[in-house]
Parts: structure tokens; C-alpha cells; sequence
């Protein structure tokens, strides 16, 4: 690696450092490996850590108790730069509430997309336990490949590109057209403000017409005038004529229920 911060200087910096700190616990675990062999594998085990993160494994070796391994001390160093399990699972259900305000890194991000439809769904625990299992499994890949950690950046248009990934998050969890739909629509109206039971409850109404009535149409069939037929047809017992007028501009048989007053204005009877 042509920028490659860790050399001999800093394989030596860390062996004196770890030699005053633990003393014969260093040296019995080198065992009878030789210096020159210590500090190749040393430079080889921390190619990827950043000058910053190296640092910070220095400082964290004098809270140590046991003399860390390299491949511990690598891991050690990266460490310092992120979240926690449980605190990339508190900032994510943060995030959630205000996607503009709150910040999140982009890997707590991609552990949320995987679980999102199952906060959606009010499944919490589960959202947790999965996100989690997602979370952790890709800090460690990317604690061994010496990446620092990165906070998500909104592109500046994201309609059409949150949408393609609400449906991904949909398809996933194996949902039906209704569902999905639902699915999309409580995640814009959590967007909004909404808790998340809430905006389920909303978007299941909105689609289904289940539950209950939403607020915002509750009292809207109190607020119908409700109008005699005639209102909107003529009567056929008041004006037969302009009745059948009607009739005829929409074209539309004759009923037979009123067709004997035809018959009477023709001269055939009943």
C-alpha cells in the first residue's frame, strides 16, 4: 500500500509499550519468535489501521488487564470509532423519529433497512433481535478491513430512491400488494411525526377501511345532504315525460314498474 501509515517505527512503539505495561506477559506469549519476526507481523496485522486509530489502541492498553494479542490490539484499535450494538440500535429507533434532525451512520442504516417492516409492523423485539444479528456481523467485517466508521448522508433527491427501497424492504418480508402498501404508507406517515403504532393503525385504515375510521374522515358521512331521488330524477307520477326524457338522454330502458302509465297516455290500458 503505497499510503500505508504503520511501519517499523510503530511495530517498535507498540512492542515498548506493551513490554512496560505487561512486562512477561508479552514476552511469553511472543514465545521464541525473534524481534525482526515480531515486527513483521506486527506491520503485516495492522495494515489498514489509521494513524488516529493506532493512537487510540495505545491509549486503551493501560485499562487492560491481560496482555492483549496483535490481532486483539487491532481489533482494539478500530473499535474506538464505533457505535455499540446497543447504541446503534438506540440511535437508530432515534432516527426513525426524525429522519432530518437526528444522524446515523451508514452501517446502522443498513442494519435499519433490513428490519424497518417489522418496526412497521409493531414487532420490536424482533426488529431488535435482527438488527443486532445484522449489525454486529458487519462490524466485524468491517473492523477487520480497517474501515472507519461513516455517518449516512441523504442524497438531495431521495423520492424516488426511498421508495424503490421501501418496496425492497417489503419484497423481503414476503408481503402481499395490500401489505406493501400499507407498508409504504406508515413509513410516510412515521416520516410525518406519527409513532409507529399509529401510523400502522392509519395506513391500515387508509388502504383496508378496517379498524376504525380515520380522524380525518370520521364525521365526513354526518356531513352528507342527503337528497330525495327526485332531487336528481324527475318523478314519473308528476312528469311522465320528462321522466322518460331523462331515461332517454342516458339511455336507459324503461322500467317496467312504470311502464302501464305509457301505455295509459297511449290509450292501451292498463
Amino acid at each position: 500500500m503505497t499510503n500505508f501509515f504503520f511501519g517499523p517505527q510503530q511495530a517498535q512503539q507498540l512492542i515498548d509499550t506493551m513490554r512496560v505495561i505487561h512486562g512477561n506477559l508479552f514476552t511469553h506469549q511472543m514465545g521464541n519468535v525473534s524481534p525482526e519476526q515480531v515486527e513483521t507481523i506486527i506491520t503485516g496485522a495492522m495494515v489498514g489501521v489509521s494513524e488516529a486509530q493506532f493512537h487510540f489502541g495505545l491509549a486503551q492498553l493501560s485499562t487492560q488487564a491481560y496482555c492483549p494479542s496483535i490481532a486483539q490490539f487491532r481489533a482494539l484499535c478500530v473499535s474506538g470509532s464505533w457505535w455499540s450494538v446497543d447504541e446503534a440500535w438506540a440511535r437508530a429507533c432515534e432516527y426513525t423519529k426524525d429522519r432530518n434532525k437526528n444522524k446515523i451512520t451508514t452501517l446502522a442504516k443498513y442494519a435499519l433497512e433490513q428490519v424497518e417492516h417489522l418496526i412497521t409492523m409493531g414487532q420490536m423485539r424482533e426488529a431488535q433481535s435482527q438488527f443486532k444479528g445484522v449489525y454486529n456481523a458487519n462490524l466485524l467485517k468491517a473492523q477487520v478491513s480497517g474501515k472507519s466508521q461513516e455517518f449516512y448522508k441523504a442524497p438531495l433527491q431521495i423520492g424516488t430512491k426511498q421508495i424503490a427501497e421501501e418496496k425492497t424492504s417489503a419484497q423481503k418480508a414476503g408481503l402481499n400488494d395490500e401489505q406493501k402498501l400499507i407498508l409504504v404508507m406508515a413509513d410516510r406517515l412515521r416520516q410525518q411525526g406519527m409513532s409507529p403504532k399509529e401510523a400502522f393503525v392509519q395506513a391500515q385504515i387508509a388502504i383496508r377501511g378496517e379498524v376504525k375510521k380515520a380522524n380525518k374522515f370520521e364525521h365526513a358521512e354526518h356531513d352528507l345532504e342527503m337528497k330525495a331521488d327526485s332531487d336528481y330524477w324527475p318523478d314519473p307520477f308528476d312528469d311522465f315525460e320528462k321522466y322518460k326524457a331523462a331515461l332517454q338522454a342516458e339511455q336507459k330502458p324503461l322500467p317496467n314498474a312504470v311502464r302501464f302509465i305509457e301505455l295509459e297516455q297511449a290509450g292501451g290500458g292498463v
